[in-house]
């Protein structure tokens, strides 16, 4: 998502952050970008996240790029074992090589299981000792299947991106602009709630 922007000079800096001018189709804001050793931030943010100010316009949390890299080929083995544990395939559990892909495609079909579904595809995590994720580690698929054929075990049998581009269930009626921003409102506002009662 950062790569939308065009990063300018510094405007400030901190302990756990820097903040830069940017822009955006001559548009301009100020992005606070968090150090990466930094392990206080998840208080500063969750603040930030429920500030209502008009100089604040919103927290978008980017994503941890630690954990990220752009390949030059599809063909490319990786071995390393990163990301978050719920979400994670067969392969990279089982520490075999895998293709970057073929995991991203198996971690949005758990994450797309969880926002239609409301509930994680398994009972505790992504492991073999789970009942659920066991079922599809063991490739007993008739129990426990998605509709985009996103969680398959075998990461070559796996819905590939083009193919998803053009699957049915992702060229249906979207969302305009206002609808996602009520929304999203909607959801901040019941965010702020939960948080001012804690």
């Amino acid at each position: 998502m950062i790569q939308n922007y065009k990063i300018h000079e510094k405007l400030g800096f901190g302990k756990f952050s820097d903040v830069h001018l940017c822009s955006k189709c001559d548009k301009k804001y100020a992005v606070k970008l968090y150090k990466e050793d930094t392990c206080y931030n998840q208080k500063e943010k969750k603040i930030l996240g429920i500030l209502d100010h008009p100089n604040i316009v919103t927290l978008v949390d980017f994503g941890d790029f630690g954990l990220s890299c752009q390949l030059n080929s599809d063909d490319i083995l990786l071995n390393e074992i990163v990301g978050t544990q719920n979400y994670m395939p067969p392969e990279m559990i089982n520490n075999k090589e895998y293709k970057g892909a073929e995991v991203d495609i198996f971690c949005v079909g758990v994450i797309l299981f969880c926002f239609v579904y409301r509930f994680q595809p398994w009972i505790q995590q992504a492991s073999g000792k789970d009942p659920l994720y066991g079922l599809l580690s063991s490739r007993n698929y008739g129990k426990y299947w998605d509709i985009l054929g996103r969680k398959k075990h075998d990461p070559e049998k796996r819905i590939t991106l083009d193919n998803i581009k053009t699957h049915e269930w992702t060229q249906g009626e979207i969302c305009s602009q206002e609808e996602i921003i009520q929304q999203m409102s909607l959801r901040r506002e019941i965010f702020i709630k939960k948080q001012q009662n804690i």
